[in-house]
């Protein structure tokens, strides 16, 4: 997983009872390069099916995590108790969670603005992988759908912004946002940035007033830089103006939907995790079963295709 404090994640931003946590987080490597890699989840009756030609829709989970928590590795995102539930109901997919670059390592500026929007081009990386492999998993590369909560979902809808010039169309032909648009995560220009890097730097005790302050940030062991980070709590965003991921109409109506989605599919839900795991029994007196909410097609942060 890419290195980042230990965090509370199923208590925190899922509420799971405590006495149904699984708490494993702690046992993964961390590490900023190592950290790229996805987890593939497959039915065994595909994987082992004599008929070589026989796919099934593809599913890539975004995890979410405020762009600076959380991993595709942990139990919590484990796609094996989703894709179980698609073959009950007789819909059988093969699910893929991606792993990628956070905090200062995915979201981190550099003067000239190397490093903007890492995370995001780690997301596009591994849907360039899914296209080129995912048929060795019985996975039909031509019936993608992407989807995520909170910043997974900032980040599809990144992906579904892309600028025209850039090679992500055909990558996925649809979508799912949970919780989360990029109007919330409110993406910053480069600029801003390159000040949250000089603050994660002074932390480390770079003087960063005097030029090659950026020497000290790339230097630093990873842990120094997560302590740095969680010293003052900073946030990350994503970057409107690095000509690699938006188009400059992103927050404009009609948007989020290219006409190269098939489907997108936008709501906010309460628990909106827990489709991946097993019942739970969540002493709450409102329901633990997600919400998510149909908008028209003449709402302007949802266009949808019919």
């Amino acid at each position: 997983m890419c290195p980042q404090s230990i965090f509370d994640d199923e208590g925190l931003f899922f509420r799971i009872p405590e006495n149904q946590r699984k708490r494993a987080a702690a046992g993964l490597t961390q590490d900023e390069f190592e950290c790229l890699n996805l987890v593939i989840t497959a039915p065994s009756s595909i994987l082992n099916s004599s008929d070589s030609e026989e796919v099934l829709p593809v599913f890539v989970n975004i995890h979410g995590g405020a762009n600076k928590w959380i991993s595709s590795s942990v139990p919590l995102l484990d796609m094996a108790n989703f894709v179980k539930k698609s073959i009950d109901i007789g819909k059988p997919i093969v699910a893929v969670g991606i792993n990628y670059r956070l905090n200062t390592f995915g979201y981190g500026v550099l003067p000239g603005g190397f490093g903007a929007n890492n995370g995001l081009l780690d997301q596009r990386v591994a849907l360039k992988w899914i296209q080129k492999h995912i048929h060795g998993f019985r996975g039909d590369p031509k019936m993608v759908t992407i989807g995520g909560n909170s910043a997974g979902s900032f980040s599809t809808e990144a992906h579904l912004n892309a600028v025209p010039e850039s090679d992500a169309k055909g990558l996925f032909n649809r979508a799912i946002m949970q919780s989360g648009t990029l109007g919330g995560s409110n993406p910053q220009p480069q600029s801003w940035g390159i000040d949250l890097s000089k603050k994660v730097a002074k932390n480390l005790g770079a003087d960063v007033e005097k030029e090659g302050w950026e020497e000290v940030l790339k230097a630093a062991p990873a842990q120094d830089v997560v302590a740095a980070i969680e010293k003052d709590g900073f946030d990350f965003a994503p970057y409107t103006d690095d000509e690699g991921v938006f188009t400059k109409g992103w927050g404009e109506v009609g948007a989020a939907a290219p006409e190269w989605c098939d489907a997108l599919m936008i709501g906010d839900a309460e628990f909106d995790v827990l489709l991946l795991f097993p019942p739970l029994s969540v002493p709450y007196s409102h329901s633990n079963t997600s919400r998510a909410r149909s908008t028209s097609p003449a709402s302007p942060w949802c266009p949808r295709k019919t």
